[in-house]
């Protein structure tokens, strides 16, 4: 729980960070417009990449770390070439702000999230591929699984959604996934891509089975809405991130919180993960 490092330079708050598959980096995101690339072990800010029309709201690299995705209210997203800072291809098609952008595990394709109320795959060429339709309400995050065949959306309806991949039809949902009380802020898979985590405005986190979308357990605790929620890779542990301005970890197998991590001033709005 010890602090490393203190990332600063954006002008307006960081909507959101994480760190390059090497660990080496880390790329954050903000409401004045800009991604940053930033050396993990100094905190020293090697890159400054400008060109959204609006705040940028998520920002990821590929699995290999040779480019990055961004997403932004201006309703497009972006592909960077990491190590250049070089814009490559723009992705436009949305109505409406792009609130979550990421790759799927291989590389090839994207998942953005809209608050138009869908979901899109797209290949990296720029081709949006199909349509994710059926939330309700605006779509607040996207995620591959991690074998590639299945989709995770969240949406501000209140519910999370599974949806088959290799068919590639609109509204080729496998489940949806109810028992939130409010907005479902993220949604994660685990390693294995055998569940599914949620998190929600709510105060709460929920883990389903991915198989049947069944619910398995609910982990309760923090005092305000939840930002984040993610598994520990290769471990049996849950991280949470809340407007309670604390991180929780959570044992995997008793839904017990074994650890709050205090020490920022605000709301937790992001959870990442060195992979080394």
């Amino acid at each position: 729980g010890t602090k490393l490092a203190a990332l600063s330079g954006h002008r307006l708050p960081v909507s959101a960070a994480s760190f390059a598959p090497s660990g080496e980096t880390v790329l954050t995101c903000s409401w004045d417009c800009t991604t940053r690339i930033w050396e993990a072990s100094s905190g020293r800010c090697l890159m400054e990449m400008a060109g959204h029309n609006g705040p940028v709201l998520q920002a990821s690299f590929s699995p290999s770390g040779e480019t990055l995705v961004t997403a932004s209210t201006d309703s497009d997203c972006r592909l960077w070439e990491a190590s250049t800072g070089e814009l490559l291809l723009v992705f436009h098609g949305h109505r409406d702000w792009v609130v979550s952008a990421s790759f799927s595990a291989d590389g090839e394709k994207l998942v953005t999230a809209s608050r138009d109320r869908t979901g899109r795959i797209w290949d990296t060429d720029g081709q949006c591929l199909v349509d994710l339709r059926g939330h309700t309400s605006w779509v607040t995050a996207g995620i591959f699984s991690p074998n590639g065949q299945s989709v995770a959306t969240a949406s501000d309806d209140r519910t999370a959604m599974l949806w088959d991949v290799e068919s590639l039809q609109p509204g080729a949902c496998l489940h949806v996934l109810q028992g939130h009380a409010s907005r479902v802020n993220c949604v994660s898979f685990a390693p294995d891509g055998h569940l599914v985590l949620t998190a929600s405005l709510d105060h709460t986190a929920i883990i389903w089975d991915a198989a049947s979308g069944a619910r398995v357990m609910t982990l309760a605790g923090h005092t305000d809405a939840l930002h984040d929620a993610r598994f520990v890779p290769d471990d049996d542990w849950v991280v949470t991130a809340s407007q309670d301005g604390t991180a929780q970890v959570w044992h995997l197998e008793t839904g017990q919180c074994r650890m709050k991590l205090h020490g920022h001033a605000s709301a937790v709005k992001c959870i990442c993960f060195a992979t080394t």
